[in-house]
């Protein structure tokens, strides 16, 4: 259960470092 949840974490990271750029684009042309 915990190798589950770590490896699912890590998945986590690992797709929010790919889509945190572009969140950044989408938002700051916006405000900006």
């Amino acid at each position: 259960m915990y190798g589950y949840l770590n490896s699912f974490q890590v998945f986590l990271e690992a797709a929010g470092m790919f889509c945190a750029p572009w969140l950044v684009n989408r938002i700051g042309a916006k405000n900006v």
